[in-house]
């Protein structure tokens, strides 16, 4: 029911955990002395934990630099993305233009 996570997922066994628990549900809606009120609140439990499984399982976040002009945020942007060119002294350029401070991403 839930998608296999990435081979060393640090939340495997959490998703593990998600997807007996998830079939479980699935198992217990679907049996026939199940009143028809409660099959409707198991289905939506099944749901909300299979939407709670993907928002676990998606490892995209979302981040925020906040700081004082100048202290290296737009440095560490590139840095943390590989947005780097080769620069003088052997030492990576960020494509960022940076050192003044004031960019806007």
């Amino acid at each position: 029911m839930i998608p296999e996570p990435a081979l060393g997922d640090p939340d495997a066994d959490l998703l593990w955990d998600a997807e007996q628990t998830a079939q479980q549900v699935h198992a217990l809606a679907e049996r026939p002395d199940v009143k028809q009120f409660y099959e409707r609140r198991l289905v939506r439990y099944q749901e909300e934990l299979l939407a709670k499984a993907a928002s676990v399982a998606d490892k995209r976040y979302r981040a925020a630099f906040i700081g004082t002009i100048a202290v290296g945020k737009s440095t560490a942007i590139c840095r943390a993305e590989g947005l780097e060119i080769p620069g003088s002294k052997g030492m990576p350029k960020a494509v960022l233009e940076t050192g003044a401070g004031g960019n806007h991403l």
